[in-house]
This record gives structure tokens, C-alpha cells and sequence, in this order.
């Protein structure tokens, strides 16, 4: 099994991957203890970033990074950038790695040249990955791309770059969130966050000992966190 379809089969569903995108965007406010812009190791997510568009973006602050186009009506576009794969094109002849992006629909296409997309843009191309499913698809969708150098089909680096949303468990969500406090954040407040809960005070302060409640709260019904009805 090819990198990109074991890659593809452990996508969750687009209204889940939807979900855990807005999850860490609030953990990684909660971490702080107040709404953050920083890019370097969180995951921002845009709610109505144009109209009908949402954007989920991540950056390692080591020159990966990826984003993630929730389109209501043309679907959701996957693009990720590993500088140090044989499929980075960024000083090559060619523009993309061959049938990396041949089939990608003509509204995500477009948007390879969308500076919001990047951690930073100078107009050459940063894109290693790219997956997509439209609303007519039944399953997450991507090119055929071309033989590495050794023969074999190149990696982009697509299993790495998004373990945040298919590793989904307390424990692997837990041991990645960096507290700059040094506060002890506890795998059972990582999972009623992941479950939704409701973010009380005392939810809210598991994960930093002075939290800005109000912008939390503020800040999490911005992203689209949602509780589960009763």
C-alpha cells in the first residue's frame, strides 16, 4: 500500500477532520491561557475566512507547515509542505512534483497561490502533499504521482505533517501541547475537550493557572466550538 492511500484511509471524515482541526485551535489557546496568533506549533483555525470557506492552518516553526480549505460548497482541500522531502520543488524547474496536483480540482488549484495557505510566501511552491474530496467524492482523493529518484513512489511527507488529526487520542494530543507556563495538563482535560464538554472555569484553569476566561470563551465560540446538546 502506497504512502498516500494508507494516508487517505486514516482521514477521518471531512465534518471530523473539521472538528479536530477546531479542537487544537482551542486547546492551543487553552495552553496559553488566552487567544493566540502564533503559528509556530498551534493550529489556527479561520471560521468564515471568506464566505462559505473555513481555514485550518499549522506551522512546526522548522519550515513545515499545512493547511486545510473547508469549502461548504466545493468540499475540502489538504496541502501540505515538507521542505526536506525529495517532492519539495521550491528552487526546481518545475513547478510541482509530477501528478501531485494534475487532477486537483480547478477551485483548489486556484488557490496554491493564496498567501493565507502559507507559514510564509514568496510565490514559489510549497506544497509536498495535496488531498481533496468534493462533495460528489465518497473518499479522499489524490493524484498518481511520479517515481522518485529510487524508483519508488516519492513521500511528501502527508503521515507526519498531519499526525495531530489522525493520532487522536488524550494521550497523543497531551504529550504535544507545550504549557509556557509549565502547568501539568492532565490527559482527562484533554479528552472533555475533545468530547466537546462545556469549558467551565475549572475546565479552563487545567490548563493554566490564570486564564483569561472571557477572551477563552470568546475565543473558542469564534473557532466554532461546540457542546453536545443535552
Amino acid at each position: 500500500m502506497s504512502g498516500l492511500v494508507e494516508f487517505a484511509a486514516q482521514l477521518p471524515e471531512p465534518t471530523e477532520l473539521k472538528r479536530r482541526c477546531q479542537i487544537h485551535a482551542v486547546l492551543a489557546a487553552l495552553t496559553k491561557g488566552r487567544p493566540t496568533e502564533d503559528p509556530a506549533g498551534n493550529v489556527l483555525y479561520r471560521r468564515s475566512w471568506r464566505p462559505g470557506d473555513d481555514l485550518a492552518t499549522y506551522a512546526n516553526g522548522g519550515g513545515d507547515h499545512w493547511s486545510i480549505l473547508f469549502s461548504t460548497q466545493d468540499g475540502v482541500f489538504l496541502r501540505g509542505y515538507d521542505h526536506e522531502s525529495e517532492m519539495n520543488t521550491y528552487d526546481a524547474e518545475i513547478e510541482y512534483w509530477p501528478g501531485l496536483i494534475d487532477d486537483l480540482p480547478e477551485r483548489f488549484k486556484s488557490e496554491l497561490g493564496n498567501s493565507d495557505l502559507y507559514d510564509w510566501f514568496d510565490g514559489n511552491p510549497q506544497t509536498t502533499v495535496a488531498i481533496w474530496r468534493t462533495p460528489s467524492d465518497n473518499r479522499w482523493v489524490h493524484g498518481t504521482l511520479g517515481e522518485s529518484s529510487w524508483g519508488g513512489e516519492p513521500y511528501g511527507g502527508e503521515g507526519w505533517l498531519f499526525h495531530l488529526l489522525t493520532e487522536w487520542s488524550p494521550s497523543k494530543i497531551a504529550e504535544r501541547l507545550y504549557s509556557p507556563v509549565k502547568h501539568t495538563i492532565t490527559h482527562d482535560a484533554v479528552a472533555r475537550v475533545m468530547n466537546n464538554e462545556p469549558l467551565t472555569d475549572p475546565l479552563i484553569r487545567q490548563f493554566h493557572p490564570d486564564p483569561d476566561i472571557t477572551a477563552l470563551l470568546t475565543e473558542a465560540e469564534r473557532i466554532g466550538y461546540q457542546t453536545p446538546s443535552p
